[in-house]
């Protein structure tokens, strides 16, 4: 055994790439949440995520896509979101009216990677909102 993170401060719940040449970790760093991906030999990091409150990610089957959790400074407003390694772009993916929690969320893809489900509140004022799964195409 010997430990490959030495410079992701707080690294856990590692998730292999479906090629197996990354690894992509939850680095917390005084308590805040991000994303960074290492080689699985440690010669190499990345940090993918700038802002705090990222949790919860999935490679997609290509490896080319991770979707994950985004906490929001405003209380109930967690968002999905997906960061396209190609481009290193992030992307907010639920609409406004949906509600990611905690409890809830936790991404996953279809195994052709063309579709991801999640779970999620719809927000309605009237109706008071319904919680299940979603399920949506990803749009390339």
């Amino acid at each position: 055994f010997r430990v490959i993170s030495h410079g992701l401060e707080g690294g856990i719940d590692p998730l292999w790439s479906p090629q197996g040449d990354w690894i992509l970790l939850q680095v917390h760093p005084r308590g805040a949440g991000h994303l960074a991906m290492i080689r699985p030999d440690g010669s190499e990091e990345a940090r993918l995520t700038r802002e705090e409150g990222s949790f919860f990610p999935a490679w997609s089957p290509q490896g080319d896509r991770i979707l994950f959790m985004r906490t929001a400074t405003a209380p109930g407003k967690t968002r999905l979101c997906m960061i396209d390694l190609t481009l290193r772009k992030e992307f907010q993916v639920t609409p406004e009216t949906l509600v990611c929690s905690v409890d809830t969320c936790c991404p996953v893809w279809s195994p052709g990677g063309d579709r991801m489900a999640f779970g999620a509140k719809e927000e309605d004022a009237v109706k008071g909102g319904r919680l299940g799964i979603w399920s949506a195409e990803v749009l390339t």
